[in-house]
């Protein structure tokens, strides 16, 4: 399983991965990875790599019971590798991709603030996203942090399946779900509303204004979020979501190189 390092003074490093189908997902890196940030939160210098940032077009499907007839989400197929995307909630979403800096040996380098695509999707809309078979990072809600990542590679060195799981390490802005979609039926995340009874020593406010649960882990915004961490492993748990790092979360593949991901 991944693991996810902690060094001395709470920081966030880096995590690894143990060897095989999870050589890569998501891992973070201290020194060159945070975006430009307000005066008051900086803490240390900033060194990072300039990604061409490139929004791709992509067909939406309305989802059944949003008011049209068109066909569910689970009906959708991959033409290729990449993502089937659903946002299951009530209102317009943005979504955005973020493939890493660099990749090693099971380590590499996240990035922050330049996203590879995005997409913009309804109330109940689905779509599938194509992506490169090289790509491993994550798809979040909106650009900022704290929020919900689907963290995952489209195909892994050694059996060339998706890989990917959802993480609350940097914090939590709505349920989510990553699943197979080659008939295996895998699946992880979760699906209730953890922010509605979430409690306010947890809780801080996005740029939009919006409630969102902070970070377990901590990065260069501030230190870990001990009550996110009591809350989280209490309504969600590492069985199904990366908390604060460590073992016991499930990888989900899928060997057709395209996963399924849900938004609620």
């Amino acid at each position: 399983m991944l693991q996810r390092l902690i060094d001395s003074d709470s920081h966030i490093t880096q995590s690894s991965a143990g060897k095989g189908d999870k050589d890569i997902i998501v891992t973070y890196n201290d020194g060159n990875a945070a975006p430009d940030a307000l005066p008051q939160l900086a803490h240390r210098p900033v060194s990072r790599m300039v990604v061409q940032r490139v929004v791709a077009p992509v067909n939406h499907v309305p989802v059944n019971g949003n008011g049209n007839s068109a066909p569910a989400a689970q009906a959708l197929q991959a033409s290729g590798p990449g993502i089937i995307l659903t946002n299951k909630s009530h209102k317009e979403e943005s979504y955005f991709f973020y493939d890493n800096y660099w990749n090693g040996n099971g380590t590499a380098g996240t990035n922050f603030d330049h996203p590879l695509k995005s997409v913009k999707l309804a109330g109940g809309a689905a779509t599938v996203v194509p992506l490169a078979e090289s790509f491993k990072g994550r798809v979040q809600r909106g650009t900022h942090i704290p929020a919900t990542w689907a963290e995952f590679q489209i195909s892994a060195s050694n059996d060339h399946a998706a890989h990917g799981d959802i993480s609350l390490e940097q914090g939590c802005d709505g349920a989510a779900t990553i699943s197979s979609t080659d008939g295996s039926k895998r699946e992880g995340g979760f699906t209730n509303d953890v922010l509605k009874d979430a409690p306010a020593a947890a809780c801080v406010k996005k740029p939009d204004g919006s409630k969102a649960i902070a970070s377990p882990m901590g990065n260069w915004i501030g230190a870990p979020n001990h009550a996110a961490v009591e809350y989280l492993q209490k309504v969600v748990g590492q069985q199904k979501a990366y908390i604060v790092g460590g073992t016991g979360t499930p990888d989900i593949a899928s060997d057709n190189k395209c996963l399924a991901v849900d938004f609620f």
